[in-house]
């Protein structure tokens, strides 16, 4: 079944003891973007996502992005399970002009991180501006919240999205294009402040050619 051939080998745990590093075969001298997942509460914390991060009252997912040259992202999540879209958030397509950090979901829409879900994989993709694959993707996102309160429709949009997720990872070996994770300090919950989160920030080339991908995958809430 091609749903489930499509997350094999896509997983990958946040445990504690783990940060993550900005992968070494970025070519800085090219277009790249940098992302981060982490986990914001209601008190101003702020921390990495990982697997054991518990869930709770106002907690969300923000996605942060930056780019060294104008191009568009996708974030999607998806339930590793079924494959349906993780919580029914809707995925998030969105321009980043240079150098401009763009956190994901946009305003008012919220991604909680409140109560036990199962693990999820998020799958962030980017497009140079000239790339035909953005223009269609965009299209089918932009349908998909306009088919938000019809279910049957909206699953068969979330399939035809991973299809084309799918089709943009032209490596075989799908391991190539998760986020690397290394032995260290977890940088834990910053209070207040600005979280520095290039810092712990994962990057990716991408090209008119070929889009960037990323794929973060943990355990749900528990």
């Amino acid at each position: 079944m091609r749903t489930a051939n499509f997350f094999v080998g896509a997983t990958l745990l946040f445990a504690t003891g783990c940060i993550l590093l900005a992968q070494s075969s970025v070519d800085e001298t090219k277009s790249y973007v940098r992302t981060c997942l982490t986990i914001a509460d209601n008190s101003g914390g702020e921390e990495l996502f990982h697997a054991n991060t518990p869930p709770g009252p106002g907690k969300k997912v923000i996605v942060h992005v930056d780019a060294n040259s104008k191009c568009f992202a996708l974030v999607a999540a998806f339930n590793q399970k079924d494959g349906r879209l993780a919580n029914n958030w809707m995925p998030q397509f969105v321009e980043l002009p240079q150098w401009e950090e763009v956190p994901l979901p946009k305003a008012p829409t919220k991604w909680l991180w409140e109560k036990n879900e199962e693990p999820v994989e998020f799958y962030a993709l980017f497009f140079a501006p000239d790339s035909k694959e953005a223009t269609e993707i965009k299209k089918l996102v932009d349908a998909m919240g306009n088919a938000a309160s019809d279910p049957s429709m909206l699953r068969l949009q979330s399939n035809k999205l991973r299809e084309m997720i799918s089709r943009s990872m032209v490596e075989k070996d799908r391991s190539k294009y998760l986020a690397k994770a290394e032995s260290g300090e977890l940088g834990g919950v910053l209070r207040g402040g600005t979280f520095e989160w290039r810092k712990s920030a994962q990057s990716v080339n991408f090209t008119s050619e070929k889009s960037g991908v990323l794929i973060f995958s943990g355990a749900g809430a528990r």
